[in-house]
C-alpha cells in the first residue's frame, strides 16, 4: 500500500513537470523543434529509438542539405549519422533486428544512386559498413528480410543484395517493362516478397534460395504510393488512391483477393505502416490516420504537414502504440495513440513490476 501511495505521488510530481517540459505539449503528444524538418522517420525495433532524416530549410540549389539522426522515443536528438552532403535521401529502413540501418541516396555532386548501411549494433557508437556503389540506377526504394539481405529496385528489376559480402545475389524481373518497381515490401518473417510495378504487385515465395513467382495483384485506377504487409504475414495494404485495400491470401483459390477497403481519406495516400493490430496512413489530405485492424475502423486522425510538402515522415513503433509523422512546420511530432506518453508508459510499467 506505501508503495502504491508513493507511487502516486511521484506520478503527480512527473505531472506537474511534463506539463512545463518544453518538449511535451500534450498529455500524449511529443513534438521536438529543430532546425531542418523532418523528411524520413523509422522506429527501431525496439521501439525507443528513431532513425530520423532532418533536412535544412535553405534554397532551392541547396535543397537537399540532409542529415541522419537517431532520436529518442522523447523526442531529443541523440546521435548525428554522417552520411556526406548535398545527398538526397529516398527511403531509410532498419533491418529486422535493428543491427542494421540502411538509407538509399542520390548524390547530386556526383549524379549517381548509393545504398549507405550502418552497423548498429551498439546504438551509441554505429559504424558505416558499406556502401553499395552506383552502378543501380534507380534504387529509391529499399526493404530487408533479416540482418543479410537488402532488396532494392533498378529500373523494372528488384536486386537482392547480400550485405555481408556486399554484391548483388539475385535479380527478380516484374515482366512490366518499361514501368519501374516503384515499392518494395518484405514481410515480417521474410518468406514473402511483394513488389509493385506498373499497377501490379508481384508477390515471390523466398523461402528457397531461388525465389519462385506466386502470385500478383492487379491494382486499378494506378495512384500506388505505397504498400505493407500485415505483420502476421496474411495481409497486405495498398494504398490505391485515397483508398486503402486490404488483400488477403486465398490458399483454395492460390491467389490474393480484395478483403475491404479502407476509405476516409481526401486524396492520394503516399505513406503506410502496420504494426501490431495498428495500420498508420499519411496522405496528401494533410491528414494522419489510424485505424484499428480488429474492427478496420478508424480511431484517430491528426492534420499534418499543411506547410511542408513531405508525407513519408510516418512510422508507427513495434507495439503499434507510438506513431511518429512531420508536424505542421516540418517539427518531428510523436503521438502516443493509446493516450498517454512513452515517459508515462514507463513509469505504469515500473508501478506494476513493483506491485509484484
Amino acid at each position: 500500500m506505501l508503495k502504491t501511495i508513493r507511487g502516486l505521488a511521484f506520478i503527480s510530481f512527473l505531472f506537474c513537470i511534463v506539463g512545463f517540459h518544453k518538449v511535451v505539449v500534450a498529455g500524449n503528444h511529443l513534438q521536438t523543434p529543430s532546425n531542418g524538418f523532418v523528411r524520413f522517420s523509422e522506429w527501431h525495433p525496439n521501439g525507443e529509438v528513431l532513425a530520423v532524416v532532418l533536412e535544412a530549410d535553405l534554397a532551392p540549389a541547396t535543397y537537399y542539405d540532409q542529415e541522419l539522426w537517431l532520436y529518442s522515443n522523447l523526442g531529443q536528438p541523440i546521435l548525428n549519422l554522417d552520411m556526406g552532403k548535398m545527398e538526397k535521401v529516398h527511403e531509410i529502413a532498419w533491418s529486422q533486428s535493428g543491427n542494421y540501418l540502411a538509407i538509399n541516396t542520390y548524390d547530386e555532386r556526383r549524379g549517381g544512386q548509393k545504398v549507405l548501411i550502418w552497423d548498429t549494433t551498439y546504438l551509441n557508437n554505429p559504424t558505416r559498413l558499406t556502401t553499395f556503389p552506383m552502378s543501380y540506377p534507380t534504387a529509391e526504394t529499399i526493404n530487408w528480410q533479416d540482418d543479410n539481405r537488402l532488396a532494392i529496385n533498378s529500373l523494372d528489376y528488384v536486386v537482392i543484395l547480400d550485405v555481408p559480402i556486399g554484391k548483388a545475389v539475385q535479380v527478380l524481373a516484374t515482366e512490366s517493362y518499361p514501368y519501374s518497381v516503384k515499392n518494395i515490401a518484405w514481410n515480417k518473417d521474410g518468406s514473402r516478397l511483394a513488389a509493385e510495378s506498373g499497377n501490379t504487385i508481384f508477390i515471390w515465395d523466398t523461402t528457397n534460395s531461388d525465389y519462385q513467382l506466386v502470385g500478383t495483384i492487379p491494382i486499378t485506377p494506378s495512384d500506388i504510393y505505397d504498400m505493407v504487409w500485415n505483420p502476421n504475414d496474411e495481409e497486405i495494404a495498398v494504398s490505391n488512391g485515397s483508398n486503402i485495400e486490404i488483400w488477403q491470401w486465398d490458399s483454395q483459390r492460390y491467389s490474393y483477393t480484395n478483403s475491404i477497403s479502407l476509405i476516409g481519406h481526401t486524396d492520394d495516400i503516399e505513406r503506410l505502416d502496420w504494426q501490431a493490430t495498428h495500420l498508420a496512413s499519411s496522405s496528401f489530405d494533410n491528414t494522419v490516420r489510424v485505424w484499428d485492424t480488429l474492427t478496420w475502423s478508424e480511431i484517430h486522425s491528426f492534420s499534418s504537414n499543411s506547410l511542408r510538402p513531405t508525407k513519408k515522415a510516418l512510422s508507427l513503433s513495434p507495439d503499434g502504440t507510438q506513431l511518429a509523422f512531420s508536424g505542421q512546420n516540418g517539427e518531428l511530432v510523436i503521438e502516443n495513440i493509446l493516450g498517454y506518453t512513452p515517459l508515462l508508459e514507463r513509469i505504469y510499467r515500473a508501478l506494476a513490476k513493483e506491485s509484484h
